[in-house]
């Protein structure tokens, strides 16, 4: 993707929160999203470990969570995307699973 950060609408996985003006962001579409906050992101995965982002962008008008696939590639994680689900493994390991919803 050509996302350059984490982002998120979804108040409830925030731990902290910067309010701010922070200007705007252009998604595939050209609408401007205005990034109303920063914050940290706690999310609990299905083995019970809990991942967590740091400078996840709050964007106004976004649907979606985003994650920078970069980032997570950073520590040796593989993302693996099909046309239903996706996954994320560690070598042999598959870290964290899922069903794609709304694409």
């Amino acid at each position: 993707s050509g996302a350059s950060f984490h982002a998120t609408p979804h108040r409830h996985y925030f731990v902290d929160y910067v309010k701010e003006d922070f200007g705007n962001v252009y998604p595939a579409d050209d609408e401007p999203c205005t990034i109303v906050g920063i914050v940290c992101v706690q999310v609990k995965i299905q083995n019970g470990n809990t991942w967590i982002f740091k400078d996840v962008r709050n964007l106004s008008t976004l649907r979606r969570n985003l994650v920078l696939e970069e980032q997570l590639g950073n520590d040796v994680c593989t993302m693996i995307f099909t046309s239903h689900s996706w996954k994320v493994t560690k070598g042999a390991l598959v870290v964290v699973r899922g069903k794609n919803v709304g694409t």
